[in-house]
C-alpha cells in the first residue's frame, strides 16, 4: 500500500486553517450588545465626550448626538441661479473638500449608531441643508432604518426652501411632517432623567411648547435639553464673542438681548420659558446644541451646564455620558 505524504498532510490542514481564518476576517464585527463607540471610531469618526455628573442618579445613560451634517443631494429643485452656491456648500460640508459628502456619511451613519447601543440618539438639527424632497427623502431613508430610540428638533435648514426654485414654506413644511415630531416641544423620560426637546429653537418658545415644558419640569427629574441654537452664557462671555466673530458680529444664541440679529423674544411664553431654564434652582442641568459650527462647552448658570457640538460633518459625533456624582 502506497503511504500518504506526510508534508502534503500538513499542506493541506494549514491551508484550510487560513481559509478559516480568511472567511472569519471577511465578517461583520460583532460588537456585542453593551454600549460602545468602538463602531464609529472604526469608521473614522471622533467622539466629541461630555460628562453629566447629576447627584443622586443611580443609573447610567449613554447617548449620542449628530448636529448639523446639512446634507445635500443632486438636486432639481435648486434656481438657476444660486447652483454654484449649492456646490460650493457640499465642499464646504465636508471633511475632505467634498470628496466625502455629508450624503456619503449619512448613508452609512444609521448603521454605525445601531451598532453602538446607546440609549438614545439625538439629532440637533440642520441635517439638510435646504427642504428640497430629494434632501429630506434621503435624511427619511436614513431615519426609517433606525432601531435606536430617536429625538430629531428641526432647524431652519431643515424647513425652509433655501437655494430652491420654489420657496413655498408650505411645501417644505409637508415634507417634513412624517419625519420626527413636529410639536414645538416634547419629551422622553428615561427613567432618571428627562430628554426635553426645543423643536425649532430658531423661533421664540410657543405656548403649547411651554405647557409641554411645565409637565417636563413637574415630573421632577434633572432636565437635559436638546436644542439646535445655544443659549448665551450669564457667567462667561467666550461662547458670544466667539459667535460675533465667525458670523460677523451676531451673536446667534438665546437669552441675551444684543441687537435685532441675535435670538430675542419679547412673547411672554418664549420669556417665561427662558425665565425656566435660567432660574436659580433649574431642573435643566445640561443643554445640548449645534448651529454654530464650532465646539464650546462652559456654564450657562452657576447650575446649569452647556456643550454646543462640532458639526457630524466634520466626522465628529457626540458622546454624552449621564451620572451620578462621585
Amino acid at each position: 500500500m502506497k503511504k500518504s505524504n506526510p508534508f502534503i498532510k500538513y499542506v493541506f490542514i494549514i491551508s484550510a486553517i487560513l481559509m478559516s481564518l480568511i472567511f472569519v476576517g471577511c465578517g461583520e464585527k460583532d460588537y456585542g450588545t453593551e454600549f460602545t463607540t468602538e463602531p464609529l471610531i472604526d469608521a473614522g469618526y471622533q467622539m466629541e465626550n461630555v460628562v453629566v455628573e447629576v447627584p443622586g442618579l443611580t443609573g447610567e445613560y449613554n447617548i449620542l448626538l449628530v448636529a448639523d451634517m446639512h446634507i445635500i443631494c443632486n438636486n432639481d429643485e435648486v434656481a438657476e441661479s444660486k447652483v454654484d452656491d449649492v456646490k460650493g456648500r457640499i465642499k464646504q460640508f465636508s471633511p475632505d473638500g467634498g470628496k466625502t459628502t455629508a450624503l456619503k456619511l449619512w448613508k452609512d451613519m444609521p448603521g454605525l449608531l445601531d451598532k453602538c447601543n446607546a440609549d438614545i440618539i439625538l439629532f440637533a438639527g440642520d441635517m439638510v441643508d435646504f427642504c428640497s424632497e430629494a434632501n429630506v427623502d434621503a435624511l427619511k431613508e436614513g431615519l426609517d432604518k433606525l432601531e435606536t430610540p430617536y429625538c430629531y428638533v428641526k432647524s431652519d435648514h431643515d424647513v425652509l426652501p433655501f437655494y430652491m426654485a420654489n420657496t413655498d414654506d408650505d411645501i417644505c413644511a409637508e415634507r417634513q411632517s412624517d419625519i420626527g415630531v413636529n410639536s414645538k416641544a416634547w419629551y422622553v423620560d428615561l427613567g432618571e432623567i428627562v430628554i426635553l426637546c426645543y423643536n425649532r429653537s430658531d423661533k421664540s418658545m410657543s405656548e403649547d411648547g411651554l405647557e409641554v415644558v411645565k409637565e417636563a419640569v413637574a415630573l421632577d427629574k434633572p432636565i437635559i435639553l436638546l436644542s439646535h441654537v445655544p443659549f448665551n452664557s450669564d457667567l462667561d462671555t467666550s461662547l458670544a464673542e466667539k459667535s460675533c466673530e465667525v458670523f460677523g458680529g451676531k451673536n446667534l444664541t438665546w437669552g441675551v438681548v444684543f441687537d435685532s440679529t441675535g435670538y430675542t423674544t419679547a412673547d411672554p411664553a418664549g420669556l417665561e420659558f427662558l425665565s425656566i431654564v435660567y432660574a436659580e434652582d433649574s431642573p435643566v442641568k445640561e443643554i445640548l446644541a449645534g448651529h454654530l459650527h464650532f465646539m464650546w462647552d462652559g456654564p450657562v448658570t452657576d447650575s446649569v451646564n452647556q456643550h454646543v457640538f462640532t458639526p457630524t460633518f466634520t466626522k465628529r459625533v457626540g458622546y454624552i455620558t449621564v451620572k451620578g456624582t462621585n
